[in-house]
């Protein structure tokens, strides 16, 4: 307290001086019009500019509740998709406009879910890459579920805890994903050599296909992880090995993995069911 005494004694004609110039610019403004508009004019726009400011900040922070708010609608749409359903009843046929229903029909079976998910930790340069997400046991999550981004596929989980995941990522050397290129169906396997995060590889396809860049490459649906028709990425290189009779294909992934901020971790609800009808069948993936 004696600091600011001290303080306004030291500089007390200053602060007269500015008390004596504020009531003259009162004393002005009250009666002169045209003084007055120039003031009010500045002083809109000073108020303006702050509230703009204010008004951006606030935007900039409600971005999170609405990214959020967003990724339910869109997991909810995606629950809707013709790959996320089954047909229950052999009678019906299941075409394009069925793709418009609101409500699930009796004649058709939940298959896919998709539980909306932020990306909390990911790599990108290592030879065996990771991606963290921000929900795990406690939201349903389980080891073997697919994860995928707003565009393409992102990785399988491998690891969870009752409030985080681990999911191996596309860009890791042990991924193997069963693909079919769209413009034909043909099979094969896509999978990550390194060391661009930014390529793929889509081997096994037969010698006497047509590949050509941009043909797109789509998840193929025989796995029991991703339902058929998800975006891999499309062909950027295909050239044929005469020695060995096979194509080497790279393409460019849908995603930007090096940019990866929100997913939806993929639920098979009919996972469990046909993993036991292959181990009784003796059949291995």
């Amino acid at each position: 307290m004696q600091y600011l005494v001290a303080f306004l004694k030291r500089h007390t004609f200053f602060f007269l001086f500015l008390l004596l110039e504020g009531i003259a610019l009162v004393w002005v403004v009250q009666h002169h019009k045209y003084q007055r508009s120039v003031v009010y004019q500045y002083s809109n726009q000073l108020v303006g500019s702050v509230f703009m400011v204010f008004n951006n900040a606030s935007q900039y922070f409600e971005l999170v509740t609405i990214n959020e708010r967003l990724q339910q609608e869109n997991a909810a749409l995606r629950n809707k998709l013709k790959s996320s359903v089954i047909i229950d009843d052999t009678s019906t046929a299941l075409t394009q406009d069925t793709l418009s229903f609101t409500s699930m029909d009796s004649s058709y079976m939940q298959y896919y879910v998709y539980e909306p998910v932020k990306v909390i930790h990911n790599s990108v340069h290592k030879a065996n890459n990771y991606i963290m997400i921000n929900k795990g046991r406690k939201h349903g999550i389980e080891q073997d579920m697919g994860l995928r981004g707003s565009k393409g596929i992102l990785g399988i989980i491998v690891n969870t805890s009752p409030h985080f995941s681990w999911a191996m990522s596309m860009l890791h050397s042990n991924v193997r994903i069963s693909a079919k290129l769209k413009k034909n169906n043909q099979m094969g396997t896509v999978s990550w050599e390194g060391p661009d995060f930014r390529t793929g590889k889509l081997s096994d396809i037969p010698s006497h296909i047509d590949v050509s860049p941009g043909d797109t490459i789509l998840t193929s649906g025989f796995s029991n992880i991703f339902p058929e028709d998800l975006l891999i990425g499309r062909v950027t290189k295909a050239n044929f090995n005469k020695a060995q009779n096979i194509y080497d294909i790279r393409f460019r992934f849908a995603e930007d993995f090096n940019a990866l901020q929100y997913g939806y971790v993929v639920k098979n609800l009919y996972r469990e069911e046909q993993q036991e009808l292959m181990e009784e069948s003796k059949i291995t993936k």
